[in-house]
């Protein structure tokens, strides 16, 4: 069997293989830009958060993530996921959890963020999805979709799974 070299092939590939510049090469999302990621829905840890159930997001980026926002979401019925503090100006690799108490608010009162399973349950609502907005030092802007799913078999009873995406700005 004839290889490619004998055939001249090879000479015609490395020229058709020609090194990508810097500027076009792909980058690792997860790597350098902020990355938004769900540590856990469960009691705060620290005073302040003391007594609320939320939602706890950690940036695993190598950039800090700069005005990130977390939307209150519609729910079932009326009512709204609603996350108190949902703010936060900037988040580092290095810094601690942002923390967000969840409230389900609806027409005529609400629960506390603990009581969000039971609310699934009783109105058969199978996952929520939240949106966490940010952006980078350079104005780029992402999301990261926060999914609660029912799961009996975890503690607290929801499973969270996340999605990343750039977008665009979306104060334009």
């Amino acid at each position: 069997m004839k290889s490619l070299r004998s055939w001249g092939k090879v000479s015609q590939i490395n020229r058709l293989c020609l090194p990508v510049p810097r500027r076009m090469r792909a980058r690792p999302f997860p790597q350098r830009d902020p990355s938004f990621v769900p540590k856990r829905y469960g009691g705060g840890s620290v005073k302040d958060d003391m007594g609320y159930t939320g939602l706890g997001v950690v940036n695993d980026g190598e950039q800090p993530a700069y005005d990130i926002t977390i939307r209150n979401t519609p729910l079932k019925d009326g009512a709204k996921l609603a996350f108190h503090r949902g703010q936060t100006e900037r988040l580092t690799k290095g810094d601690r959890e942002a923390f967000y108490p969840a409230f389900v608010e609806m027409k005529l009162g609400g629960i506390f963020g603990s009581g969000l399973f039971d609310f699934m349950r009783e109105r058969g609502v199978p996952s929520i999805t939240v949106p966490i907005t940010y952006r980078d030092s350079s104005n780029n802007w992402f999301q990261t979709d926060v999914t609660f799913e029912r799961d009996v078999q975890k503690t607290g009873g929801l499973r969270l799974g996340w999605t990343q995406k750039r977008i665009p700005n979306p104060d334009s």
